[in-house]
């Protein structure tokens, strides 16, 4: 298993991931989560792959593959406080 920084090539991938794991949270909680398209997915992880404030990180294996996202204290702080 290899661990490195995310970067663009990996965001089709790490969004196909994310839908499966998306599903379950909007199943398990419909009132917080809502639906989510393939693009809209793959736009939010260009946006957090551009944050600076930011780190993701995979974990691949041949066909495998998990990641992490990481949030520095002044940015998970900012996302903790700000109204809903």
């Amino acid at each position: 298993m290899r661990i490195r920084s995310a970067g663009p090539d990996d965001i089709a991938d790490l969004a196909r991931l994310n839908a499966e794991v998306h599903a379950i949270h909007l199943a398990a909680m419909p009132d917080i989560y809502r639906p989510a398209s393939a693009d809209a997915i793959e736009g939010w992880f260009r946006g957090v792959l551009g944050d600076a404030a930011v780190v993701v990180l995979v974990a691949d294996e041949d066909d495998a593959l998990g990641f992490y996202r990481a949030l520095g204290y002044d940015t998970l702080l900012t996302r903790l406080t700000r109204p809903l």
